[in-house]
């Protein structure tokens, strides 16, 4: 089994990044890549799909923003320089759009890729979240993808979460199995809160007051698409579909060797741009610059 095809789900506009996400997609958000090139946010996404391995790409949208990514690609590919329009390219001849014409949820946007993923397994990717690895061998999607692969199943990236933060993500919790470095998914809620969490979640071996969360990538079998069709109906969310796997099978949680920064929450985009800079070939510069303005920002104390 080989994970080749990725689905990006990018049909939501979040209210924290209006007005700019009324005009167009958050997706198409330009930041400035670990490469020192200023790419939308979704090529990042998609590029880390591909060194990963992946050769399909399907992008969950709107029809009215099926239609402006590829306008904005095309001007993209027009204006670049000889280095970016070769990957961008690449990424292109990969890419195919899946409508979604209402946005009724995350849920029914991952099933309108029942088409494309056919018998296949996918790699799930949440166009608001970028990744960071920590290993310099493999990026993140890597790091789940080699896990599904050893064990034929299905697996979620999750991160420890401080408590305060488990109202924005899936959580759950699971038993350690240390031949593979995962979890054996037992439990898992969407958004608990924090006292649901303390009750229900807790996971031995983490620090006090950390939970497993979801970290916005997963590797699935295509069997979990039927399992998703029985209940997006009545859940907007994936999460209700993933107990149902770890209730009838082999479901596992990856702790990630790295970092995801959620660009649609508050100060998201500026963490990320961020995060990204100190991980790439313009780190000094972006030192230079926080240095700097907390410099300024003392003086004007």
């Amino acid at each position: 089994m080989k994970v080749q095809k990725a689905v990006i789900t990018a049909s939501g506009r979040p209210k924290m990044l209006y007005p700019t996400a009324d005009a167009f997609q958050r997706a198409m958000i330009p930041l400035v890549d670990v490469d020192g090139m200023t790419k939308p946010i979704i090529q990042i996404i998609a590029e880390q799909a591909i060194d990963a391995g992946i050769t399909e790409i399907a992008i969950v949208c709107s029809e009215k923003d099926k239609e402006q990514y590829i306008s904005a690609f095309e001007t993209l590919l027009s204006v670049k320089c000889e280095k970016q329009s070769e990957k961008l390219a690449q990424m292109l001849s990969m890419l195919t759009y899946t409508v979604q014409p209402e946005p009724v949820g995350y849920a029914d946007a991952v099933y309108r890729a029942k088409d494309f993923v056919g018998d296949s397994p996918f790699l799930l990717l949440l166009s608001d979240h970028l990744y960071i690895s920590n290993d310099k061998e493999k990026n993140c999607a890597s790091q789940i993808m080699d896990l599904a692969l050893k064990e034929q199943c299905s697996v979620s990236a999750v991160n420890p979460t401080r408590e305060h933060l488990v109202q924005h993500y899936g959580t759950l919790t699971g038993d350690y199995i240390a031949s593979l470095d995962a979890f054996k998914v037992t439990k898992i809620l969407e958004k608990p809160s924090i006292t649901t969490s303390e009750i229900e979640l807790l996971t031995p071996g983490l620090r006090a007051g950390f939970y497993l969360c979801l970290f916005g990538m997963h590797v699935l079998m295509p069997r979990f698409l039927d399992i998703l069709k029985e209940t997006k109906e009545t859940s907007q969310y994936i999460t209700s579909a993933l107990q149902t796997l770890a209730d009838s099978g082999k479901y596992f949680a990856k702790n990630v060797n790295g970092q995801r920064y959620n660009i649609g929450i508050k100060y998201g985009l500026l963490t990320a741009q961020m995060a990204l800079s100190l991980n790439g070939a313009e780190r000094d510069e972006m030192l230079f610059l926080l240095s700097d303005t907390l410099i300024k920002d003392k003086r004007n104390a």
